[in-house]
């Protein structure tokens, strides 16, 4: 039999893999009929500095001859997750991962699948790619070797929600923190058709605005207060009073499907923390301990604040608690994650994220 030397690059395509398993006849038949297509299946194919996904080895098995098929067709294709639990029936035996790239993550092997952790700053190439071999156990078949590649960004504020039962599947929200608003108006320009006098007339208004805010940001400073980060759209504010620190993120947050563009959502987050000291503050613990999100399009709410000292014997569906991690606390700006079991009306979801925010006030 010729052999043939298959290699696997970036695919994409495949969609999660079922729950149900294949027999091992199914697999040798679709080896015969070369309706079979591996892969290397990650989490997610776009990560943040640090992030950790895990990245599996999976398959396709196609009904008939793939080159003849679409994508799109209802039967184009079954997909599975490579099973490694009886290796003396399997195909192929799965070895040497491994990163392409100097720099780019680690990798936790673990037979079948690979936990990939991203470098703490983003490499060189932005991406790290991930391969693996298929080494024959039968004589007649050729080695597969699989490539993955994954794009690393790293981006001060963002969240991720998955919350099936609401409809709402492993969705991604970005959002770039932004200055006072009124320093945007201050820097506004007409374009060049407008006429000498529109252009005086807006030359006037901004030295009136400019004015202002200077005078505004002097009285805020006097009082503690930073204007131009408590009007944007991340901050964090700390009440003395209560020793609590809140953090507020709102806006509209880029959203992002399976790696795409997904459009635009409108939502806040809230989280809020007893102190402002570095370490982890578990949600669920105490009552100031807590994790907020809201759709404000359709005000779908999601949240955990329960008090269990007053709560202690919770009916129905609840929130399972988290974390909220602040990192770093260094010139006024936090650096922390969150994980949370987010409950809302009638459903839970899970939230995590990762957030660099300013404090508006000491």
């Amino acid at each position: 039999m010729k052999k043939i030397f298959l290699i696997a690059i970036a695919i994409c395509s495949l969609q999660a893999a079922k729950a149900q398993q294949y027999t091992p006849q199914q697999l040798d038949q679709a080896i015969a009929r070369r309706a079979v297509a591996f892969a290397l299946k990650p989490d997610k194919e776009i990560v943040e500095t640090g992030e950790q996904i895990q990245v599996n080895v999976e398959l396709q098995i196609f009904p008939g001859d793939p080159a003849t098929m679409n994508p799109g067709d209802a039967n184009y294709g079954q997909d599975y997750r490579y099973d490694t639990s009886n290796p003396a029936s399997e195909p192929y035996k799965i070895k040497n991962w491994k990163i392409m790239e100097q720099g780019a993550g680690t990798l936790n092997v673990n037979d079948d699948f690979a936990t990939y952790k991203a470098p703490a700053t983003i490499p060189a190439g932005r991406c790290a790619t991930i391969s693996v071999e298929l080494v024959p156990n039968r004589p007649g078949l050729a080695k597969i070797i699989l490539l993955q590649t994954i794009y690393i960004e790293d981006n001060p504020i963002v969240f991720y929600f998955d919350a099936p039962t609401a409809g709402i599947m492993q969705e991604k929200y970005i959002i770039k923190p932004n200055d006072n608003q009124m320093n945007q108006l201050a820097g506004m320009q007409l374009p060049p058709s407008a006429s000498a006098a529109q252009q005086a007339k807006m030359a006037a208004l901004q030295a009136q605005l400019a004015q202002v805010t200077q005078q505004a940001r002097a009285a805020t400073a006097a009082k503690g207060i930073n204007m131009d980060v408590a009007m944007s759209n991340a901050k964090a504010i700390y009440a003395r009073e209560s020793n609590i620190t809140t953090m507020q993120f709102m806006g509209h947050f880029t959203v992002t499907k399976n790696a795409r563009y997904a459009g635009v959502k409108q939502i806040m987050f809230t989280l809020t923390f007893r102190g402002m000291a570095p370490g982890q503050y578990a949600i669920k613990r105490a009552k100031e301990n807590t994790a907020y999100m809201i759709y404000t399009d359709n005000q779908q709410a999601f949240g955990c604040a329960n008090d269990p000292k007053k709560n202690p014997d919770e009916k129905g569906i609840h929130c399972a608690g988290g974390n909220i991690n602040i990192v770093s606390f260094t010139d006024g700006t936090f650096k922390g994650t969150v994980h949370a079991k987010l409950e809302g009306y009638g459903t839970t979801g899970t939230l995590d994220g990762k957030f660099t925010v300013k404090l508006a006030n000491m």
